[in-house]
C-alpha cells in the first residue's frame, strides 16, 4: 500500500491521469506474489532456498520489481545470513512491506484531502452538495484503507508466531524487532486513520449545521416579509369585496396607517424580544485565563493553590526520595501506633 503516484514517481514516469478524479483504492495496492521452497527446488545446490518474486504484467510494476526491489534485497546487509525456512519467509516479507508500503505517505495524502476540504468549506468554493459528496467519498476510503492496514497488521502478527519454531538461540534476531517496530506502527497510523475519519465527520456534521443555520435564517425572512404585507393583502381583500361601495380614498387612509404598524411591528418586535433576552438570560462573554497557580510547575509535587499540610512554600519541591521517605514515615508511625495499642490490650486483660 501507497500513494498510487508515488509507484510511478519513484522509477521516473508520469502517472497516469484517472478517469474519476481521485485514483481508486485498488490503485493504492501494488501486486506482488512471493514463492519460497526451503529446500530441493535449486537443481545445482539441493540446499539452497529459493525465492520467486512476480508481479502484474504491467509497465511500472515490471520497473519497480526489477530496477527497485531486487537491488533493495541485495544491497540489505542481512541478505546472506543464513537463516532458518521460518526466518526466511519473514525476511522476505518484511523487506518487501518496508520497501513498497508506507502508511505515512498515505496518512500525508489524507491529511493534503482533509486541508483541502476544509478550505472549501470555510471559503464556500463548491456548492454544498459537491462538498458533502467529496467528504463521503473520503470517509469511505479511509474505511477501505482500515481494512488493509489491518491485514498487514494481521500478517505481521500470524508470521511472528514462526518464531515459535525457530530454535531458542537464534530468536534475538533483530529481524522479530523490527517486525514488533512494524506493529506498533501499524496501531499508531490505525489511530491516526481513526482521528481523520472524526475530522471529516465533523465537518460533514458542519456541512449540515450551517446549511440548517441558513435555512432558518431563510425561513424568519419569509415570516417577517409575510407579517409585514398580510394586513395590507386583507385590506385589499376586504374593499374587493362587490357589496361594499365605499370610495377608494378610504383604502389609501386605512392601508398607510396598517402598513405603518406592520413595519413598526416588524422592526421593534424582534429587537425587543432579544433585549428581554438579554435581561432575564444575561450572556457574558467569559474568557478564560489560565494562571501559574493552577499548575504544577517543573520539580514540583503540587499546584501552588493546593493547600497540603507538610507540603508548604518551598518544601514542594519534588525529590527522588521524598515519596520513599514519606512512607517509611507513614509505617513507622503505624507501627508505633499498633506497638501502643497492644500495650493498652494487655493492661486491659
Amino acid at each position: 500500500m501507497n500513494v498510487p503516484q508515488v509507484y510511478y514517481w519513484s522509477v521516473d514516469m508520469t502517472p497516469p491521469k484517472w478517469e474519476e478524479r481521485d485514483p481508486t483504492i485498488d490503485s493504492f495496492r501494488f501486486r506482488t506474489g512471493v514463492w519460497f521452497c526451503g529446500r530441493g527446488a535449486c537443481v545445482l545446490d539441493r540446499d539452497v532456498s529459493v525465492t520467486i518474486v512476480f508481479t502484474l504484467p504491467n509497465t511500472v510494476s515490471e520497473h519497480v520489481v526489477t530496477e527497485l526491489m531486487f537491488d533493495y534485497l541485495w544491497r540489505d546487509e542481512d541478505f546472506d545470513q543464513p537463516r532458518e525456512d521460518e526466518e526466511g519467509i519473514c525476511w522476505t516479507f518484511s523487506r518487501l512491506y518496508y520497501l513498497i508500503t508506507d502508511w505515512q505517505n498515505i496518512l500525508g495524502e489524507v491529511l493534503a484531502r482533509l486541508g483541502e476540504a476544509e478550505a472549501n468549506s470555510h471559503g464556500r468554493h463548491l456548492p454544498v452538495k459537491t462538498r458533502t459528496r467529496r467528504m463521503h467519498m473520503e470517509v469511505d476510503r479511509i474505511y477501505e484503507m482500515k481494512k488493509f492496514l489491518r491485514f498487514h497488521m494481521r500478517a505481521f502478527s500470524k508470521l511472528q508466531k514462526l518464531k515459535l519454531d525457530v530454535p531458542k538461540d537464534e530468536q534475538q534476531d533483530p529481524l522479530w524487532d523490527d517486525m514488533d517496530d512494524a506493529i506498533e506502527d501499524l496501531e499508531q497510523f490505525d489511530s491516526t486513520l481513526d482521528g481523520l475519519k472524526d475530522r471529516f465527520n465533523n465537518l460533514i456534521e458542519l456541512e449540515f449545521n450551517i446549511t440548517n443555520a441558513v435555512q432558518s435564517e431563510n425561513s424568519g425572512f419569509l415570516s417577517a416579509v409575510a407579517t409585514l404585507f398580510l394586513p395590507v393583502s386583507f385590506l385589499a381583500s376586504l374593499f374587493g369585496i362587490t357589496t361594499i361601495t365605499w370610495p377608494a380614498s378610504y383604502y389609501l387612509w386605512a392601508v398607510i396607517p396598517v402598513f405603518l404598524v406592520s413595519v413598526a411591528f416588524t422592526t421593534i418586535f424582534p429587537w425587543a424580544k432579544r433585549r428581554m433576552n438579554q435581561i432575564l438570560y444575561p450572556n457574558e462573554d467569559r474568557r478564560l485565563r489560565l494562571g501559574p497557580d493552577q499548575f504544577t510547575m517543573l520539580g514540583n509535587e503540587l499546584p501552588e493553590n493546593v493547600n497540603a499540610g507538610n507540603l508548604v512554600g518551598p518544601g514542594r519541591i519534588r525529590t527522588g526520595g521524598s515519596r520513599s521517605r514519606s512512607l517509611s514515615r507513614r509505617g513507622s508511625l503505624g507501627l508505633s501506633r499498633s506497638r501502643s495499642r497492644m500495650r493498652s490490650e494487655k493492661s486491659g486483660y
